[in-house]
């Protein structure tokens, strides 16, 4: 059993980083599985791009298809052969322009009542950004896409397939003080178009960010995932739980 890993690279994070992602996802969210400059300005001519390296853990619960397979964090942790979390997240400076990619991939096995139990799941986004001109609170539009490829098998039965769902969404970094501040960000998508996408998905996450210096940041919350796909096989199911990473600002 591997513990649940995660990197989280940004620009503007979309859930983990200064500025605001998972899941299951990836999140993953990954952690999202996800962020807006503190400041209201953007500066006025292009340069670099700011990059922000965010290692996460989520701790979640798995509920698919509505109770008929529910594992708790601790029957996860036990369960779990391997995960991995990765996001990306970049703006460049004097844009307003930049993009999130946010990868989560876990594999686990279970026995609940002898009945062998094994999911595994791969969750890819990808969304352009934009952020907004606003002077109290920074918000970033998102709008791209989530790649999911799941197989999942409890006794004889079992399914496994693949889609991209269009997905659209929002995020925000607001500051409480020089040390504190709190991200949320939310999307949801699907579309329901045959086997090429889900009926339905979307996920939320707010997290609280405590600025140790400038280059690391700790950053803990609440991540939600919920997709409900039923083309090649029936797979309704909602990822939660607490989130938890450190974001190192390159």
């Amino acid at each position: 059993m591997m513990l649940s890993i995660g990197l989280m690279l940004s620009l503007t994070p979309a859930s983990l980083a200064q500025d605001p992602v998972l899941p299951v996802a990836a999140p993953v969210v990954a952690l999202s599985a996800d962020e807006a400059h503190a400041e209201t300005a953007l500066p006025q001519e292009g340069g670099r791009w700011n990059l922000v390296l965010t290692p996460y853990f989520w701790a979640p619960t798995i509920d698919v298809n509505n109770g008929d397979l529910k594992l708790n964090f601790s029957d996860v942790w036990d369960d779990l052969n391997s995960a991995l979390m990765l996001n990306l997240n970049a703006t460049k400076d004097g844009s307003r322009w930049g993009f999130v990619s946010d990868t989560m991939y876990f594999d686990l096995k279970d026995n609940p009542n002898n009945i062998d139990v094994e999911l595994k799941a791969t969750v890819v986004g990808l969304y352009a950004k934009y952020k907004l001109d606003t002077k109290n609170v920074p918000v970033e539009l998102l709008a791209g896409a989530r790649y999911w490829n799941l197989s999942a098998t409890a006794g004889p039965f079992g399914g496994s397939g693949d889609w991209i769902d269009p997905v659209i969404g929002a995020q925000s970094h607001l500051s409480l003080d020089d040390k504190w501040s709190f991200n949320v960000y939310g999307d949801v998508g699907g579309g329901g178009l045959g086997t090429t996408t889900s009926k339905f998905t979307w996920q939320a996450a707010g997290i609280l960010n405590y600025e140790i210096n400038r280059i690391l940041s700790i950053a803990a919350g609440y991540r939600y995932l919920k997709v409900d796909y039923d083309a090649d096989f029936d797979f309704d199911t909602e990822v939660y739980g607490p989130i938890a990473g450190l974001r190192i600002t390159l």
